[in-house]
């Protein structure tokens, strides 16, 4: 039987840090320290169910360790916000957006149905993953679009011809 947390207010924190084997429904949930996915985990809803995972420290998915998506959850509405940095071990599946302000790590056919976006780095060793942004680079890209010159503005329409 696998525990089923309740959503709650991200000022709550989860204590426990190792939550392989547990189910959560839509919320937010917060842990003031790091957390271990040492075994599969499920996010049970419908296909507009919201999932917050808020991690102060690190988080670390065990190898061959995956996330489920029941009932209709899709990846785009799970959200990963880590303080540290992420660390995902060879072979997992995981879903959803992570958003870190470290670095994230695969393991070898690591696998992410989602977007990584990390201040520090990503590292992808033979890794899968829809959609990779690294933040420093996306503000270098943002700076150097602000210094390109504008294109001239276009000639203001003509009048309509008089009758």
């Amino acid at each position: 039987v696998s525990a089923r947390p309740a959503a709650f207010s991200t000022e709550t924190d989860r204590g426990t840090t190792s939550i392989g084997g547990l189910t959560f429904t839509q919320g937010t949930y917060q842990w003031n320290s790091h957390v271990n996915i040492d075994g599969d985990i499920f996010l049970k809803g419908t296909a507009t169910d919201v999932f917050i995972i808020r991690v102060v420290s690190y988080l670390a998915v065990a190898a061959h360790v995956k996330v489920h998506l029941v009932g209709g959850v899709v990846s785009t509405n799970v959200v990963w916000q880590v303080g540290g940095y992420v660390s995902i071990g060879a072979g997992s599946a995981m879903e959803g957006t992570l958003l870190v302000n470290g670095y994230i790590s695969f393991g070898a056919a690591g696998r992410l149905n989602g977007r990584a976006l990390a201040n520090g780095y990503v590292l992808l060793p033979a890794a899968i993953v829809d959609e990779v942004y690294n933040l420093v680079e996306i503000k270098k890209v943002a700076a150097a679009l602000l210094l390109l010159p504008l294109p001239p503005s276009p000639p203001p329409p003509s009048p309509p011809p008089s009758p």
